[in-house]
C-alpha cells in the first residue's frame, strides 16, 4: 500500500512541479513581452525624437529659437516679399508692386515669421539680414565690384 500512496504523492508532487515550471514560464514570457515593448517603444520615440532634431536647426539671436531646416531656403516670391519688407513697404504697397491681393501678401508674411522664427516684421528682416538672406546695398555693391 505504501508503494501505490507513494505513487500517487510522487505524480501528485510531479504535477505540482510543472505546474510551477509552467506558471514561472508564462511570467517569465509576460516580462519579457513587457520588457520587449517597452524597449521596442522607448527606441521609437528615440528614433522619432532624433529625426526631429534632425530637422531643426538653432538660431543663434539670442532667443534659443529653434526653426526647420526647411527654413535654409526661400522661394523665389518668399524673397520678393522679404526685399520689400526690408525697404519697410506695407503690405498694401507690396500687394501694388507685385499685383497681388493684399491678404497673399499677409499670408507671406506670416508664413516667413514663422519659418523664421521671428515675432514682428522688424525682427524677421533683422533675422534675415543675419542669416544671410538679404544683403545690405553695400554688402552688393562690394560683391560685383570684385567680380
Amino acid at each position: 500500500m505504501q508503494s501505490g500512496v507513494n505513487i500517487i504523492l510522487r505524480r501528485r508532487v510531479v504535477t505540482i512541479c510543472v505546474l510551477i515550471v509552467i506558471s514561472l514560464a508564462a511570467i517569465l514570457v509576460s516580462v519579457f513581452d513587457v520588457l520587449a515593448s517597452v524597449v521596442l517603444e522607448a527606441w521609437i520615440l528615440f528614433a522619432v525624437l532624433f529625426a526631429e532634431f534632425l530637422n531643426v536647426k538653432r538660431i543663434d539671436d539670442g532667443n534659443n529659437t529653434l526653426v526647420h531646416a526647411k527654413s535654409r531656403t526661400l522661394s523665389s516670391r518668399e524673397n520678393k516679399v522679404l526685399s520689400r519688407l526690408a525697404d519697410d513697404l506695407s503690405n498694401q504697397a507690396i500687394a501694388n508692386d507685385l499685383f497681388w491681393p493684399e491678404k497673399r501678401v499677409q499670408a507671406y508674411v506670416e508664413g516667413l515669421c514663422t519659418k523664421l522664427g521671428a515675432p514682428t516684421r522688424n525682427d524677421l528682416v533683422k533675422l534675415a539680414y543675419q542669416k544671410g538672406l538679404l544683403k545690405k546695398a553695400n554688402d552688393w555693391f562690394a560683391s560685383t565690384a570684385s567680380v
